[in-house]
């Protein structure tokens, strides 16, 4: 069975930072353009949500990209409030179940968009709620010596239509628990580019708007909530310039307004120290080994090239991957925490 997957794209185009060598509009059509390009099936629905602002133009240079790519154009109704607002408002219009939440500075290589599309679509026998693409950061790239300059991110726009995931970049780029080689669960799957089902955001009363960002809140609301899984799959990269998401200068990400969202959450509250508690808690007592072995993800014919070389056979693969991440889990648990 196929099931429509709607992109759901948060940008703001009122608040532009001179680090970043790229406008807000010229953001979006990277990443648009990318999924055009790199994508061989259908893309259901592009929905494109704005923050309000003042900036009539850059509203207007965002919704020609939009209309340009057959994306909708939506702009979230005043006052600002935040990303996460603008992500509530965003998941309100969207009509399935599953959802793509994409940040606006990510790059889909060949075949990521495909890869997920697949994966979706082939394990429905498996009680996941939220999926992650493998996200390469800039600044990896630049260790890996496929970007000089961080700014070739978006000056140097064949560095990412050339690049392509060899055994040399790999010892690069590895970061943040990604593996390459199989699945594996995380207590909530990569922000810049991840897969939710729009019933457990409707369960959970959708994202906690005093909160930066809801990937971290909705993870760990899918595993205590929602008793659902967040896996991590090795897919064709996302490639993430990171920091250039628009926020106004009087509300930075160190905000201790959002630090204080963690302890006011509907679900889960708790010091901004302890954010994924309750994730690891649940994922200590899942039988790693079981549950994975039962996911279908080796990637679909008509994107299979040489990003990624994809285990087959988990069983025949694994070599200790998998205890480790969990031992990873269990490390990470507060002392007073029941397994």
């Amino acid at each position: 069975m196929s099931y429509p997957i709607t992109l759901l794209v948060n940008i703001s185009s009122g608040w532009e930072h001179s680090h970043v060598p790229a406008k807000q509009a010229e953001r979006l059509a990277v990443v648009l353009d990318s999924l055009r390009h790199n994508t061989e099936g259908k893309l259901h629905r592009i929905l494109v949500i704005d923050q309000p602002s003042p900036n009539w133009s850059g509203q207007r240079n965002c919704r020609a990209v939009a209309r340009s790519y057959d994306a909708e154009y939506h702009v979230k109704p005043e006052p600002f409030t935040g990303p996460t607002a603008a992500g509530n408002f965003g998941m309100s219009l969207v009509d399935t179940e599953m959802v793509a939440c994409i940040q606006d500075d990510v790059y889909f290589t060949k075949g990521a968009f495909d890869y997920m599309q697949y994966v979706v679509d082939s394990n429905d026998h498996v009680p996941w709620g939220m999926l992650g693409w493998s996200i390469i950061f800039a600044n990896a790239l630049i260790r890996a010596g496929h970007l000089f300059d961080k700014s070739d991110f978006y000056t140097q726009p064949h560095k990412l239509e050339s690049f392509r995931l060899t055994e040399d970049y790999k010892v690069h780029i590895v970061e943040g628990g990604f593996t390459w080689g199989h699945p594996y669960f995380q207590k909530h799957s990569s922000g810049p580019a991840y897969i939710l089902r729009k019933s457990i955001w409707e369960q959970v009363g959708g994202y906690h708007e005093a909160l930066l960002a809801g990937d971290e809140d909705y993870g760990e609301n899918c595993w205590w909530v929602a008793k659902k899984y967040c896996i991590q799959f090795p897919t064709p990269p996302v490639l993430h310039y990171e920091g250039a998401c628009g926020w106004p200068d009087w509300l930075p990400p160190s905000s201790l307004s959002f630090q204080h969202g963690w302890r006011t959450r509907p679900h889960c509250p708790c010091e901004m120290k302890n954010r994924g508690t309750k994730s690891f808690e649940r994922m200590a007592k899942v039988d790693w080994d079981s549950e994975l072995l039962k996911l279908d993800f080796p990637l679909p014919g008509d994107c299979r090239d040489e990003q990624i070389t994809l285990d087959r056979d988990l069983m025949a693969s694994r070599t200790g991957a998998l205890q480790d991440e969990k031992d990873k889990v269990i490390a990470n648990l507060p002392a007073a925490a029941s397994l």
